[in-house]
C-alpha cells in the first residue's frame, strides 16, 4: 500500500510543477527545500561540540551549510532577484560560522603534563 502510494507520488507531480513554473520560481523553491533538508543536519551536527575529541570535525562539517549559502544565494538572490529573503542564506553563514567557532575552541591549547 505505502509503495502504491510512493508510486504515485513520483509520478504525479502535478502540484509541484504549478510551484515552479519559471527559473525564478524554481531557484526559490529548490533552495528552501534544500533549506529544509540541510540545517537540521547542521543542527544535529552541533551535538559533537559538546565532546572535546569531536570538536576538530566541526570545522570539516562546517562545509555543509557553507556550500548551502552560497546555493541558496545564487538560487534566492542572483537568480530570482529577491533580496527580501537573504535571511535563507543568512541562517547557513550563522551556522557556518558557530561550526567553525566550536571547533577551533581549545584547539590552540596544548594539554600540559605535569611531571612527578
Amino acid at each position: 500500500m505505502s509503495g502504491a502510494i510512493l508510486f504515485a507520488t513520483l509520478l504525479i507531480p502535478t502540484p509541484a510543477q504549478a510551484m515552479c513554473n519559471g527559473p525564478e520560481s524554481c531557484g526559490i523553491l529548490g533552495g528552501f527545500l534544500l533549506s529544509i533538508l540541510t540545517v537540521p543536519i547542521s543542527l544535529l551536527a552541533l551535538f559533537l561540540a559538546i565532546w572535546p575529541a569531536t570538536r576538530k570535525s566541526l570545522q570539516a562539517i562546517a562545509a555543509l551549510p557553507g556550500g548551502m549559502a552560497a546555493l541558496t544565494t545564487y538560487l534566492i538572490i542572483i537568480q530570482a532577484q529577491r533580496l527580501d529573503l537573504a535571511f535563507i542564506p543568512l541562517i547557513h553563514i550563522g551556522l557556518m560560522a558557530l561550526m567553525i567557532f566550536l571547533g577551533r575552541i581549545d584547539s590552540k591549547r596544548e594539554e600540559t603534563q605535569i611531571q612527578p
